[in-house]
């Protein structure tokens, strides 16, 4: 149900049952869920009003264990961002699983900065991975990337 979610919600509106979600990253993957059902924000780490969404999020999959790096479900989560360093200590993306092809690709929904849309990621197959703008911590400047580069780790959700 979270997938059909995610896949009306890449007309722009970052709306679920009624609700307004933030139009970022977050929203968008919240939204989805909240729309089947689930609030990722359990109430344990929502507490810290300090915290960010996505450490919310990152924190939440870590605690229970939740972050593995092969064979996504469909409505799994995956984390994404430049390196993992001393000064970026979280994934900067996230975004649903929206299925695997027989040939391993990963195509997921989320919102990026072009706003909704669609990625894809091979380990094996770098032709097949879309791109992203990047910027890094130690440049000013974006640099294009594939996908599989900036993975992180994939989550189940709940």
């Amino acid at each position: 149900m979270a997938v059909e979610s995610a896949q009306h919600l890449l007309n722009g509106k970052v709306e679920a049952a009624g609700l307004r979600f933030e139009p970022d990253p977050i929203g968008f993957v919240r939204a989805a869920w909240w729309k089947a059902g689930v609030d990722l924000f359990s109430t344990k780490e929502f507490i810290n009003s300090e915290l960010s969404g996505m450490e919310i999020l990152y924190r939440s999959a870590t605690a229970r264990k939740g972050l593995f790096r092969e064979h996504p479900q469909p409505g799994d989560l995956v984390f994404l961002g430049p390196p993992k360093s001393a000064e970026q200590n979280l994934p900067t993306q996230v975004a649903l699983v929206e299925f695997v092809d027989l040939n391993g690709t990963v195509y997921a929904l989320g919102r990026f900065a072009e706003g909704p849309s669609r990625i894809c990621m091979n380990f094996k197959n770098d032709d097949k991975n879309s791109e992203a703008m990047v910027t890094s911590v130690t440049t000013a400047s974006s640099t294009k990337m594939p996908m599989h580069r900036l993975f992180w780790a994939f989550a189940r959700p709940y």
